[in-house]
């Protein structure tokens, strides 16, 4: 099979390790951040900010439509296949069922049925392979997409309009794809390209679990290509992510009445096989996200306080990790509502599904037209949210266990590369004043005698995209970080913490964070339990009914013995993500509860 480059993808490094197979081949598996995650991504991200709003979501809603569908005929068809996928996935199941029954009209009798190795290539796969080639030269321009990513930035701060800014330096490449698409290529910049990766990965997810059977070991060049390109260009990995599944995967219904990011007023843009359970289930994550953001967008501020010795700023700034996880555990508690963990396991988490960890695919995937070697890559999974890698990193929770710090890299790698550098910044403040946990241990107290210090409170240094510094309102503070209340003119902020705080308040307050983070993991492991293990196991029960009646010489109405699918045991005691979630899951709670200060 030929092997092509694409913008440096599948090319020296794409992969940070690989494994012997045999002598005859290597397969790329990713391990710890890779290349792609250590390079540059678009300037015009909609990951750039982060807000108190929105947190991690984008700061403007998501792109519906790639806006080069609007006058490219060939756009229009990808985005058209796009909306058909819940359709053809429905036309897929009944061409594959009719193979074990009767033809049409019930004149023709029963035909042998697949074997558990054979891969079906109905309505949904030939759909797509009939595609015409996708415009990748109108979004990204030939010096473009044959240039390596650019480095990722130094540092990302606090900026004026109470967001984060990761701050990019561009290479001449990556700013003449913007200036390309802004010019008439795509029309959104950054944007555009983040569309059309949106577009790329649920249809090439749609290609390889939406339809009955065992997935293909190739995926089309049609797909692949540019899927990685792409993919490429933004500095994010071919394959579905946490990212394209759900912070870009929403619209509000309301705008102006009711702006809320919040269950009620969302929905989804996109799905795989849809129905009411796999739109709920993503729209709570959406509104998680949400409530996590003003949280989220202090970490930095709340770092600042504590390189100058703010108790009163580093305090309610746990105070506001503390609520948000609250409210988080609150919107997640109404999973039940929407989406039936049966439905889930059966019916919503497969097209999640990636190629590392994942039985029904040992050696991983083959890019058509990029690669020639099979490639593993986790798929999409809630460890690839920024939101708890980001309290960890502020709180200093270190999971010290190597190969659960092992997987939360490769997850990390999975994020939008702007959520990359503002975790690793905040990670960085730990070696330094800024670590927040090293601060709670070392305060000596307070009292009316030990004043806030205003300099952490009232400014914070921002790193603008062109390397300039300047201060910019911290965010989620007034403009001077402080205001007074009836106490006698005691200066107070915004989470109703006075101008000095005793030791005892200061560790409680951490306390409290760390235990409310706790508790959100371990609710999350109780909902893993609920919708996959609980179900994983079950299958494994009635495959042992099945396999003892199998010897016993029994079968069913006709006759037909059950032959077990390869892989589906392993398969189903996993997570979309390909780990073995439940140790994971009770691992990082254990972690973070070793992380009180007693």
């Amino acid at each position: 099979m030929r092997s092509v480059s694409v913008s440096g993808v599948f090319k020296d490094g794409w992969c940070a390790s690989t494994r012997q197979v045999n002598s005859q081949r290597r397969i790329p598996v990713i391990r710890a951040l890779p290349e792609y995650a250590k390079q540059g991504f678009h300037a015009t991200s909609p990951f750039e900010h982060i807000t108190s709003e929105r947190g991690f979501l984008p700061l403007h809603d998501p792109q519906r439509r790639l806006q080069l569908a609007s006058h490219d005929t060939a756009a229009a068809e990808w985005e058209a296949a796009l909306t058909e996928l819940p359709h053809l996935a429905a036309a897929a199941a009944a061409a594959a069922a009719a193979i074990t029954t009767t033809g049409s009209g019930g004149s023709t009798p029963p035909q042998t049925p697949p074997s558990s190795s054979h891969v079906i290539k109905g309505p949904l796969r030939r759909r797509l392979e009939r595609l015409p080639p996708f415009p990748l030269h109108k979004l990204l321009p030939q010096s473009a997409s044959s240039s390596p990513p650019p480095p990722l930035p130094a540092s990302c701060s606090s900026s004026s309009q109470g967001t984060v800014t990761a701050a990019a330096s561009p290479t001449t490449a990556t700013a003449a794809a913007v200036t390309a698409a802004e010019d008439g290529g795509g029309g959104g910049g950054g944007s555009e390209l983040w569309r059309a990766y949106s577009v790329l990965s649920f249809l090439a997810h749609g290609y390889m679990w939406c339809e009955p059977g065992p997935p293909p070991a190739v995926l089309p060049a049609v797909l692949a290509v540019p899927w990685a390109a792409v993919a490429s260009a933004i500095g994010m990995p071919p394959v579905l992510t946490y990212a394209t599944y759900n912070l870009l995967n929403w619209r509000r219904l309301e705008t102006e009445h009711d702006s809320s990011v919040a269950l009620g007023n969302i929905v989804c843009l996109q799905n795989f096989l849809g129905g009411p359970d796999e739109e709920w289930f993503r729209c709570v994550h959406v509104e998680v996200e949400a409530q996590a953001g003003p949280a989220v967008a202090g970490l930095t501020a709340m770092q600042t306080a504590a390189a100058a010795g703010d108790a009163v700023g580093v305090t309610a700034g746990l105070r506001r990790i503390t609520r948000a996880l609250q409210l988080m555990q609150s919107s997640l508690s109404r999973m039940g509502e929407g989406c039936d963990p049966y439905i889930y396991y059966h019916r919503v988490r497969t097209p999640m599904s990636g190629w590392r960890g994942n039985p029904a695919l040992p050696q991983g995937l083959i890019y058509e037209g990029v690669s020639d070697v099979p490639v593993q890559l986790y798929g999409e999974t809630g460890a690839q949210s920024s939101v708890l890698p980001a309290f960890d990193a502020a709180l200093g929770i270190e999971h010290d266990l190597v190969w659960l710090r092992d997987y939360l890299d490769a997850m990390t790698s999975h994020m939008p590369p702007h959520h990359r550098a503002f975790i690793a910044q905040l990670a960085a403040a730990n070696t330094g004043p800024g670590n927040v946990r090293a601060f709670v241990l070392s305060y000596s107290g307070g009292g009316s005698d030990i004043p806030a210090p205003s300099s952490a409170s009232d400014a914070a240094v921002s790193t603008n995209t062109d390397g300039r510094t300047g201060s910019t309102a911290v965010v989620g503070c007034s403009t001077d970080g402080r205001s007074t209340d009836g106490n006698g003119g005691r200066p107070v902020n915004n989470e109703g913490v006075h101008g000095a705080v005793s030791r005892s308040e200061l560790r409680d307050a951490y306390n409290e964070a760390v235990m409310e983070l706790e508790r959100f993991r371990g609710q999350h492991r109780g909902f893993a339990y609920s919708y996959i293990a609980k179900w994983g196991a079950k299958g494994q029960e009635e495959r042992t009914k099945k396999a003892a009646a199998v010897e016993g010489g029994e079968g069913d109405q006709d006759g037909n013995k059950p032959q077990p699918q390869e892989g589906q045991q392993q398969q189903e005691q996993r997570g979309t993500g390909g780990s073995d979630f439940m140790p994971a899951l009770g691992a990082y709670r254990e972690t973070t509860s070793r992380h009180v200060i007693r």
